[in-house]
């Protein structure tokens, strides 16, 4: 980790990261388990994001098989074999663009204040490798439906005394499909 930074700042990005992508795509009815580390995925399709605040600057990355993608897509099964690369790069920045907001909101219990920017997705990637300078690295792989995909995110901290405990007086984190009533 980073020198000057506490420990358990990583750790708990890494914790609600993982939580979150596995949260994800239960939330599409898959399988999903964290496996150990697997070779790069030949053709699949790549998303990346971004997310910062004054203290922490994080970037999230997807790499998911056409198979992983089919199973989440919203449509048919005819409908994933006649999308084009454009739908499924849409599709995965989509993904990318939940993944970011459920973890964004579990970092709210944290008082941390995360803003989002936009995804950028392409096609025949085989590995995780964004040009991002001066970030710290997790990489996480996970069987869905028997099927590996990977994720991970980068991690830059501004902020050496930055610590992130839990407040116990957040209110409970709304997930996808909640809706809040005034």
């Amino acid at each position: 980790m980073l020198d000057g930074v506490d420990n358990s700042v990583f750790s708990t990005i890494s914790s609600q990261f993982q939580s979150s992508c596995i949260e994800l795509f239960k939330s599409f009815d898959c399988e999903i388990t964290r496996t150990e580390k697997q070779k790069g995925i030949p053709e699949a399709y790549l998303a990346s994001i971004d997310a910062g605040s004054d203290d922490v600057e994080i970037t999230i990355a997807l790499l998911l098989p056409m198979s992983v993608l089919s199973m989440t897509y919203p449509a048919t099964a005819s409908d994933i074999l006649s999308a084009d690369e454009a739908m499924l790069e849409d599709w995965i920045s989509e993904l990318s663009n939940q993944l970011i907001g459920r973890f964004k909101n579990k970092m709210l219990q944290y008082n941390c204040t995360l803003n989002l920017g936009l995804p950028t997705a392409s096609c025949g990637a085989s590995s995780i490798e964004l040009s991002v300078e001066r970030h710290e690295k997790m990489e996480f792989d996970f069987e869905v439906d028997r099927e590996v995909m990977k994720c991970a995110i980068y991690i830059q901290v501004f902020n050496d005394n930055l610590t992130l405990e839990q407040n116990a007086d957040a209110s409970p984190v709304m997930v996808e499909g909640d809706i809040e009533l005034f």
